[in-house]
């Protein structure tokens, strides 16, 4: 077989995609994400972090491929496609060597640039030097006797997209992540059309939710949060993926519905200042302000933000603490802490999935700072990920020959859960080749 597929993460977990379509003449990698699973087991963020991509390679976080990452060797595939901006589909293209072009969508591109400005830095997913091509809908890239179709789908973050990929024996789809629940589901809707339209040898999908599935929408989060917001007698905090905009939106308009001001950080501030002239993402500021840092150094991307946005200290924030809704990572809950909720205060925990796809949640400590304030927490979320009836909706509508569950911990019960479709589902093991035909 010329055409071959082999998984380097993503594999019995939630994240970590790392995915190599191959011919005799050409390569692409698929996402290079970072795998929580694994890197958890020996760094912890800040204190230990990665040092080189050798320890790294040797405790088996990343490939074992050395091609991968110095430019002195011959090159291991031509081009890197991202699915999404989230970490664990990106936190890892810092390693990868700079010859190779990185493909993303124009909203992915613009939130990784205010992350790697706005960010501490890591040799993981520093993209400094790297060779940036942004593409839309509509687009066909031609890489070797490769074509690349992105089409967007709905995910808990603006510019995902699931590919369509030509290859000389057929073609493979991959999802990246996507749902059917979300605000924008006809984006996804367009890519299973688009899928429909070919004869899918292989669908590479994610099945995150095969044993967390909840039924909601965005619309009901919204609708939750402002009842919330509307009870409380104190302080709103709430926190959630950074680079989550429908979230967002969700809470500016229940901030808005209450007669509260909306106050954010300068890291938030960034990422939306990044995607607010792209007019098909919806991100509103009006009311809002950035949250002032008790510190002594200021750095130049902050600068940039406290002169754009309108900006607030924390003291007047602890003065009038009814009148505002302050959203704070758990990084930053010294502030509040600082702040000093008084009585009858609320946080509201909304990250679509249980760990935060752009940054690891330490749940123990924040309940500690949580129980520390006398502040009592709700959860309220959507997912991010498609539900299982809705996906095996997909893989009856689309037909594909063989379909490769990752991105999810729960393979065997999704490969029964389809098994009267009639479909060939290939169990991935990391390193293997899945070949077309």
């Amino acid at each position: 077989m010329e055409t071959n597929i082999t998984l380097y993460g993503g594999v019995n977990e939630v994240g970590g995609n790392k995915i190599l379509i191959s011919t005799r003449e050409t390569s692409i990698m698929l996402d290079f994400g970072l795998s929580y699973q694994s890197r958890r087991k020996f760094f912890s963020d800040p204190f230990i972090i990665p040092r080189d991509v050798e320890t790294l390679v040797k405790l088996g976080i990343v490939p074992n491929v050395p091609e991968m990452y110095s430019e002195k060797l011959e090159k291991p595939f031509d081009a890197l496609f991202l699915s999404h901006a989230h970490r664990d589909h990106t936190g890892h293209i810092g390693l990868l060597r700079k010859d190779i072009p990185t493909y993303a969508g124009e909203a992915s591109l613009n939130i990784l640039k205010a992350l790697n400005e706005a960010s501490r830095k890591s040799i993981e997913s520093d993209i400094h030097g790297k060779i940036l091509k942004s593409f839309h809908t509509g687009d066909v890239i031609k890489i070797g006797n490769l074509e690349i179709a992105p089409i967007h789908v709905d995910h808990s973050t603006p510019g995902s997209y699931g590919f369509v990929i030509k290859t000389p024996e057929g073609s493979i789809a991959y999802t990246g992540d996507f749902r059917t629940h979300g605000p924008k589901f006809s984006m996804t809707e367009d890519f299973i059309r688009k899928m429909k339209e070919q004869q899918i040898e292989v669908l590479i999908t994610e099945h995150t939710n095969m044993l967390d599935g909840v039924v909601s929408s965005e619309k009901e989060v919204e609708e939750k949060i402002s009842e919330i917001t509307h009870s409380c007698e104190g302080l709103v905090i709430g926190d959630f993926a950074i680079a989550d905009i429908d979230r967002y939106n969700s809470f500016y308009n229940a901030a808005m519905r209450n007669g509260r001001q909306l106050v954010i950080t300068p890291k938030r501030a960034a990422i939306l200042s990044s995607l607010r002239n792209d007019r098909r993402i919806n991100v509103r500021a009006e009311n809002t302000f950035v949250l002032m840092k008790e510190k002594q150094r200021t750095y130049d991307w902050e600068e940039k933000i406290f002169k754009e946005w309108k900006t607030i200290e924390p003291e007047d924030v602890s003065k009038k603490q009814k009148e505002f809704l302050v959203l704070i990572p758990q990084v930053e809950m010294q502030q509040i802490f600082k702040i000093s909720p008084i009585p009858g205060s609320v946080f509201i925990f909304s990250s679509s999935e249980p760990f935060n796809e752009e940054l690891e949640i330490d749940y123990d400590r924040l309940i500690n700072w949580l129980g520390a304030m006398g502040v009592p927490m709700y959860t309220v979320h959507v997912s991010g990920h498609i539900m299982p009836i809705h996906l095996k909706r997909v893989i009856r509508e689309v037909r594909p020959k063989k379909v490769v569950p990752i991105h999810g911990e729960n393979p065997e019960l999704f490969k029964k859960y389809i098994e009267d479709l009639n479909v060939q589902v290939e169990i991935p093991k990391v390193g293997s080749r899945i070949s077309l035909g």
